[in-house]
């Protein structure tokens, strides 16, 4: 892996690592307790995220098998508005039904699928270049098409958004 795609993947990772260990001593009761009516439980919040990470990290392009366009204005535009609305911590809604979180999955068993799309996402970062880093590959529904290091960035950006979410989540049980 390219040493820049390794530090953003690395970063990523130990985001996720650091959430997770504070999701680590709950109980299943905790773990499924609103914040307020029409709130997430902290499964829900950890449900979203693989299912945003899923949904924006895992079918990339093939940017072997056509070469893609590099990222244009546009969408380095709308990532900026994206990222400082996730920054600001604003509540926005979900932009892909696809994201909705169901509630019906434990949190070991959202650990586990998240394990694994981190697999997949360091695989395909293997195969990254110089050559191909910058080719919009990814698909966000608000931003559009980005480049690999902008999908590795918003997916850290959003996961930060909702460890702040997670955090005061655990506040309120804790309270």
């Amino acid at each position: 892996m390219m040493p820049i795609m390794q530090r953003h993947f690395d970063e990523l990772e130990q985001t996720r690592l650091n959430v997770l260990a504070e999701l680590a001593p709950l109980g299943p009761r905790q773990l499924r307790t609103r914040p307020g009516e029409g709130k997430w439980c902290l499964e829900e919040v950890v449900e979203h995220l693989v299912m945003a990470e899923r949904e924006v990290l895992l079918h990339p392009r093939d940017p072997f098998a056509k070469p893609a366009r590099k990222s244009g204005v546009r969408s380095q535009l709308m990532l900026g508005v994206v990222l400082l609305v996730l920054q600001l911590n604003l509540p926005v809604p979900v932009p892909s039904a696809e994201m909705l979180p169901t509630g019906r999955k434990s949190l070991p068993a959202l650990i586990q699928e998240w394990e694994q799309l981190r697999a997949c996402l360091a695989r395909f970062l293997k195969h990254v270049t110089p050559a191909t880093m910058h080719w919009q590959v990814f698909f966000h529904p608000i931003v559009g098409m980005i480049d690999v290091p902008q999908a590795l960035r918003l997916a850290r950006f959003h996961l930060l958004h909702h460890a702040h979410q997670i955090y005061e989540i655990i506040t309120f049980i804790r309270n």
